[in-house]
């Protein structure tokens, strides 16, 4: 399925907005990604291509799929390294970042048996955001 400029749009609108964004705008800004469409084209484009390319790798393909089988893909949004970033995440970055209404540790019961664990662990990273990692970086997780 291809993912439309207009459904990034909506991704975008149901993660809110950077906190970053949110400062410079006092608040008058109520759908990032409406807005971020509307004023800064370029950006929004940039944005955009990441986040195709991002969706098309391997892991996030399995993760997807996943979500999918447990019919968890419309309560939760995968959110690109940057966008990670851009709300202020600081910590090691996940392969994956699930992010929902849905508690972290709701979406992990049901998703741990699906993944692959020679390949993954999960870690919740706050209450509402859960982090696929790789096995091979789990050493540095620990601590």
């Amino acid at each position: 399925m291809k993912i439309t400029k207009k459904m990034y749009e909506d991704h975008l609108n149901a993660l809110g907005i950077p906190k970053k964004d949110k400062c410079i705008h006092n608040g008058r800004v109520k759908k990032y990604g409406s807005w971020l469409r509307r004023t800064n084209k370029k950006s929004f484009d940039a944005f955009y291509e990441d986040y195709i390319q991002y969706i098309k790798t391997s892991d996030v393909k399995e993760v997807l799929f996943i979500l999918k089988e447990e019919k968890l893909q419309d309560e939760c949004q995968i959110l690109t390294p940057i966008e990670c970033q851009k709300r202020g995440y600081g910590g090691h970055l996940p392969l994956v970042m699930i992010s929902s209404d849905l508690e972290s540790s709701f979406i992990a019961e049901f998703i741990k048996e699906q993944i692959p664990k020679e390949k993954y662990f999960l870690k919740p990273v706050s209450y509402y955001m859960l982090g696929i990692y790789s096995k091979e970086n789990e050493h540095r997780m620990i601590g």
